[in-house]
This record gives C-alpha cells, structure tokens and sequence, in this order.
C-alpha cells in the first residue's frame, strides 16, 4: 500500500455520481480494477482493449482510507475536514458495491483523528497530536500496512468485471460477480440502489443478475442489504408467515399461500473468509471506550432497554432540539446492535408497480397485492412496508416483497411500534404514531382480533391490518 496526497486530482469513480478529491488517500498496490471479458457471459479473462484506457492509480475503488488536512485548527477548518471527510467516504461505499467498511483521518495543524465508516456505525476518535503523541499515528500506518485486502472493508465475495460495449468498443461497461452458495451471479442491471446512498443505512442493492455456472444463464433478481445484527433473514421471515398460515388455515395450499409472495432460491448471511458472519462484532472486534450514551451490543450488554436502529443514531432527541441543557440531564444509555451482510436471490425480476403506467395492469396487481395482505392477516402478520417499490409485477401477477420489517401481530410486549416504512405510502395513523381514528362504541372486538389491550392514559400505539391496506391507496 502507498499514501498519495494528491488533492487536485479526481479520482475515478465507476458509480453514475462521478468522482471525488481527497486531500490524501492510502491507495491499494494490487489494484480492485475489473477483470476484462468478452461480453456480459463470459467466464475467460482477455487483455483489455487498446482503446480502453484506465488510470490504476486514480480508480477509486482502490484506497481503503481516505485523508484531509488544514495548516490551522479552527471550527471552520475542522468543519471542513469533517464535512469533506464523510461525504468523500458515503460517496466511496454509495459507488462501490465491494465495500464493506473503509477509515480515514483528519488532521488540523497536529491536531488528529481517525476515523471509521461502515453501515452499520461510524466512529471517530478522541483528538491527539500527532507530534507529541506520534506513536497512535504510527500504530495506525503499520495496521493498514500489513492488513489484508479484506481486513481493509472489501468483500472478497464481489468481484468486479469489464467488457466492452457493442455499439462503442472505446467504452466499457463494469458489472459484479457475486459469489452465494457455491453460485455466480453476475449483474446485467442495476434495479434499485438509491437506498445505499444513505452512509449508515441499510444501503439496499437490488440487481438483475445471470447465473453465470449455468449454461443457458438463467435470470434472478439478487438482493444486498445490511440488516439488524440481531433481525431475522427474509426467508426466515417468510418461512414464518406460510407455517402460520397453514397453521390457522390447514385448507389453505401451499400454492395459494404462496401465490402473491416473491419466490427466494437462496437467501444467506455473507460470509468472511474466516467462515463467520459478516457482522458488526467481526470488524469491532475489541471492547471500545465510547464516549457518550452509546452502548454497543454485546451479551453483557444485552437487557439494555432503549435500542436504536443504525440509521438513527446520531438524530438529537426532541428534548436536546428544544432545550440545549436537555442533554445534560440523565437518561437511558441507548444500545446500538449494528447490522449484518445478508443477500437474496429471487426466482423473478418482475417489475415494480412504480414502473407500471398501464391503468389496468396496475390495478389488477394492487388486487393482488391486497390478497397477499389477506393472506398475511390470516397468518396473523402485518407487513409494515407497503409501497409501490414492494410490490412487484411477476408473469402477470402482483407479487408482495420485502418482508423485513414484517412481524406477527401482538406477538412482543405492549410496547410502542417503531415507525417503519415509506413515508409517502404510510397510513396517516402510523405517520402520526396515534389514533385517529378510534372506535366509539361499546361493542366488543371480534375474537379473531385477539383480547382486548389493557386500558393505559395513552393509548400504545400499534401498526394492525388496515395500515397496511391503507397504504395501497
């Protein structure tokens, strides 16, 4: 590995949001740039084009730590850093599928901080300088150093490939090989990927992909997503709902029952090349000292009550926002799970209805979707995430997707749903976190509802049947 300051210099980026200076990087001997092949199929390497021109030391996919400096240490200059510092880093993992974690540093004068992105948690250090207490610098030049390709936050289960355009041979197109279970899922589109712009996020990837260890090359849409360290997969999830359903309703066939849900072929945490799960406990391996109200998860730390999903984490509470001595008062130390690598390979590409501008197309799959709901009713779920992105038209057919946040209704304690969702889809009750619309009269719930909730002064709130149909309107 080299360190290069080369602040007036681009790097290349392979995303569609261009480029990026740092004021300098540590830069990979043993570049990330693309294996070249002949077409979007191909499995046998060949020399890159001659009219195909790539600057190895300018590809920003190669340098796994990311730096900025000022002569002076001021708030504007800190600032700066600190401003270019992560919006360099989100950008870096927005445009690079590859990436699992990345650091950097910031020094104003002497004064130094390191810094770590993932997303699952980002961390900065206490400040030091860098003069006086130099071997906290040198410390983290030798682990960088003498790290390996995937110590440094690459995911050695994506590769990246290259071929050259038909219509323009000058240019070329990159796509990925993911590596699940034993399979080669190369990707041939980008359906969805908005949501990994987001630095701390569950940074959602959604590809049409061709099995490439397949003759005929078959197409799946392929998933990416980081979810809570401590959540259920998809499949799990859905596995759930169909036990349940054929549970109450035994008459029910597993074809019906399945009928308006996506088909997973596989679905699997990522795995390191130590075979362990690539989770926040594998790259935030030692106990930390953290500074503030922040808990990592571990099993000691495990009956801390308030919990944060990874998202949210530096969001001020309404109290600090209205009183700024509000924070000097004590409160519930908030314990952060952190998110695991988890991919999903679905039998169809389908099309979101979204996309869909055919009146008649789109309503008959909004009535689909609307008996996939009953279908979760009668298996005593609720979805919470209807939207027009999950539900997905397949062969004819509208299809529900995206079961993460799904969970069976009053199955935990009385306690407050979570707002989760979309929020230009979600029912104005649950965008409101209360009821609005609340029953008058004196006639009982029906059994099939469950018992009744026992009277509080506010009434808890919780997501039920109707937000989800709400949301289809």
């Amino acid at each position: 590995m080299v360190m290069e300051c080369k602040p007036h210099e681009a790097a290349i980026s392979e995303g569609q949001d261009g480029g990026f200076k740092s004021g300098g990087h540590y830069r990979l001997l043993q570049s990330r740039r693309p294996e070249y092949i002949e077409n979007v199929t191909s499995t046998t390497s060949i020399k890159p084009p001659a009219s195909i021109r790539l600057s190895a030391h300018r590809l920003a996919c190669d340098p796994p730590a990311l730096e900025e400096y000022k002569k002076f240490d001021t708030a504007s200059d800190r600032n700066d850093d600190f401003h270019k510092l992560v919006g360099n880093a989100s950008q870096a993992m927005y445009a690079d599928p590859t990436r699992r974690f990345m650091f950097g540093m910031t020094i104003e004068n002497t004064t130094t901080r390191f810094w770590f992105f993932s997303r699952a948690v980002a961390f900065v250090s206490e400040p030091f300088n860098f003069i006086k207490d130099y071997t906290h610098l040198i410390r983290y030049v030798l682990s960088l150093s003498f790290a390996t390709t995937e110590e440094l936050g690459y995911d050695l289960s994506v590769t990246r490939v290259a071929y050259p355009l038909a219509a323009n041979s000058s240019k070329h197109i990159i796509q990925y090989n993911y590596h699940i279970g034993g399979s080669t899922y190369r990707t041939v589109d980008c359906l969805s990927s908005f949501r990994a712009s987001g630095l701390l996020s569950r940074a959602t990837r959604v590809w049409a992909v061709c099995q490439i260890n397949n003759k005929k090359h078959p197409k799946y849409a392929l998933k990416d997503v980081w979810v809570p360290s401590d959540a259920k997969t998809e499949l799990e999830i859905q596995g759930e709902i169909f036990s349940s359903i054929e549970k109450h309703h035994p008459e029910i066939t597993q074809e019906d029952r399945t009928k308006y849900f996506m088909e997973i072929l596989k679905c699997e945490v990522v795995q390191t090349s130590r075979n362990r799960n690539d989770d926040m406990s594998v790259f935030v391996r030692k106990p930390l000292e953290i500074i503030g109200d922040l808990v990592l998860y571990t099993p000691e730390t495990s009956n801390v009550s308030r919990t944060m999903p990874g998202s949210t984490i530096s969001m001020p509470t309404r109290a600090s926002l209205a009183n700024p001595d509000a924070d000097n008062e004590p409160h519930p130390r908030r314990l952060y799970k952190g998110r695991k690598h988890v991919r999903v390979v679905f039998a169809d590409v389908g099309t979101p209805l979204s996309d869909i501008q055919q009146p008649r197309v789109l309503f008959n799959a909004l009535s689909d979707a609307l008996k996939g709901l009953y279908h979760l009713y009668l298996g005593h779920y609720v979805h919470r995430d209807i939207s027009a992105g999950n539900i997905i038209l397949c062969n004819g057919v509208g299809k529900i997707s995206d079961l993460e946040y799904a969970k069976k209704f009053l199955s935990q304690d009385l306690v407050d749903d979570p707002k989760t969702g979309t929020p230009i889809f979600m029912a104005v009750e649950v965008q409101a976190t209360e009821y609005i619309f609340i029953r008058k009269t004196g006639r009982p719930l029906p059994p099939s509802l469950g018992q009744p909730l026992p009277h509080t002064a506010r009434p808890l709130f919780l997501h039920n049947y109707l937000h989800d149909i709400e949301s289809l309107f």
